[in-house]
């Protein structure tokens, strides 16, 4: 999140570690060092989050004193002040409620009053919009507060790694006929030709295995059973070869070894075999990629599954906040950490 922190600090300060207890459910952890954090699609599954800074939440005041409309595009943790939203140093936070459709959030005030923070969960489908409302009203009733943990046992860490998720998915291709409520894809691929992207993979652990999954939607189908032949190569390695029949949506899914991934770029191909002697045409919408990834922080967060027990995570530049959000609609913030050695 500190994206002018030079390299050499950062170095330095990333030797200092945290241990960390947590009962099973899904943890998120942030270094509060700017004006504005959340976690670019969460999702419901564990992965290293953010690759940039990332501005406050888009907020409209049309009365001050009756409402704020606030617009997110994505699930995670906000921090809204006077300065993230430009209204001004008058805001009673102490009787200010944020509520997400029928739901109440719940608020982690700041330290001396400057603020609050608060997790948006992920948000529905919509067909026709990319950003959901939030609306922060005041009372004369105080706000719900997030639940606090005890600070964790001693011991010593029980896991080396987690399942981080990787997601890439672009709307370049539009095609109605899909309907649902995203009819946006990323890119044709008409057989026999081939389409290739790249996935970012950082702090990879070669142990165990990991799952990729491509979603597809068929445009074509045709009388022969099956009307579909797709191939996936990881790494210049084919590591599946799968027949599927009929137009809709198609979802191609293999388990791979970790070793077979790299730190960095990962290149991830799909082929589509011209040997069923049939027009066969589909979609690329998204691939997900869940691999063995070490407890490191990336750009100060990190959003991770714990089966519970102690983990160790490092990289972050200043002690970090740690949010329980098993439950996204009643998340837990300022769990208890632990200062370990290098």
């Amino acid at each position: 999140m500190n994206a002018h922190t030079t390299f050499h600090d950062h170095l330095l300060r990333a030797r200092l570690s945290t241990f960390l207890w947590h009962a099973a459910g899904t943890l998120f952890l942030m270094a509060l060092t700017s004006a504005c954090a959340r976690a670019p699609q969460a999702q419901d599954t564990a992965h290293a989050v953010a690759n940039e800074r990332t501005p406050a939440p888009s907020i409209r005041a049309d009365e001050l004193s009756k409402a704020l409309k606030i617009y997110v595009d994505r699930p995670g943790i906000y921090r809204l002040d006077a300065q993230s939203g430009g209204v001004g140093t008058a805001l009673p936070w102490d009787r200010m409620r944020l509520t997400f459709g029928e739901q109440e959030l719940p608020l982690l005030p700041l330290d001396g009053g400057e603020g609050v923070l608060f997790y948006v969960p992920p948000l529905p489908p919509d067909r026709y919009a990319r950003e959901a409302v939030i609306w922060a009203t005041f009372d004369a009733e105080p706000p719900t507060l997030m639940e606090d943990v005890q600070p964790p046992p001693s011991g010593e860490p029980t896991q080396r790694a987690f399942l981080a998720t990787v997601q890439a998915e672009e709307n370049l291709v539009y095609q109605p006929l899909a309907g649902g409520h995203d009819p946006w894809f990323w890119a044709q691929v008409t057989a026999p030709s081939s389409w290739e992207t790249t996935l970012e993979l950082d702090n990879v652990v070669p142990q165990g295995e990991a799952t990729l999954r491509v979603e597809l939607w068929a445009k074509t189908k045709a009388p022969v059973n099956p009307d579909h032949h797709w191939r996936l190569v990881v790494n210049g390695q084919q590591v599946a070869d799968i027949t599927r029949d009929g137009e809709g949506s198609h979802v191609l899914e293999v388990t791979l070894p970790a070793t077979l991934l790299r730190e960095g770029p990962n290149t991830v191909r799909l082929d589509a075999v011209d040997d069923l002697g049939v027009v066969d045409i589909g979609f690329v919408n998204r691939l997900l990629l869940t691999y063995p990834r070490a407890f490191v922080a990336h750009q100060n967060r990190l959003t991770f599954k714990s089966e519970g027990g102690l983990h160790r995570v490092s990289g972050f530049t200043a002690p970090p906040l740690v949010f329980d959000i098993t439950n996204p609609l009643a998340p837990a913030g300022r769990l208890g950490c632990r200062r370990g050695g290098q």
